[in-house]
């Protein structure tokens, strides 16, 4: 197949857009640009376009609100991870990953069996200090 899907696209938008500050730029033009080729070579109506439109705003601007809600609420945002393996080799990974600078909070953490398995969600900086100057009155540098 030529072209990704729409959905997919619609998908990582939305990843994307979850954390605006820092994926939202790198994925968004590649990704609108394929949707318009589509639409043309598909001969889409008007009436599709539209449909096609609003569910790529949508992939966008819904995630981007429910995170920057986040934000004014005073909650930490980012992306979740799990982990599991070894106790020693999770806990060298946690450590590298905090010597690296990566600011994260530990969700949950037990053993199955001879594993230990961490979920922790890696803070977004950019995407929760750019939102917290915003609403303190900075004008955002784009």
């Amino acid at each position: 197949m030529k072209y990704t899907t729409s959905f997919t696209h619609r998908d990582d938008l939305a990843y994307a857009f979850s954390l605006p500050f820092d994926y939202g730029r790198d994925f968004v033009f590649a990704r609108i640009i394929r949707e318009v080729f589509q639409a043309v070579e598909f001969e889409e109506s008007d009436a599709e376009v539209r449909e096609r439109a609003q569910k790529l705003g949508e992939a966008i601007v819904e995630p981007a609100v429910e995170t920057i809600r986040e934000v004014r609420a005073g909650n930490d945002v980012g992306e979740a991870h799990t982990v599991r393996d070894e106790p020693d080799v999770v806990e060298e990974l946690l450590v590298h990953l905090e010597n690296m600078g990566i600011t994260m909070q530990i969700q949950d953490d037990h053993r199955e069996g001879h594993e230990r398995v961490v979920t922790f969600q890696k803070i977004s900086e950019a995407t929760r200090d750019n939102a917290q100057n915003y609403f303190d009155g900075q004008l955002l540098d784009e």
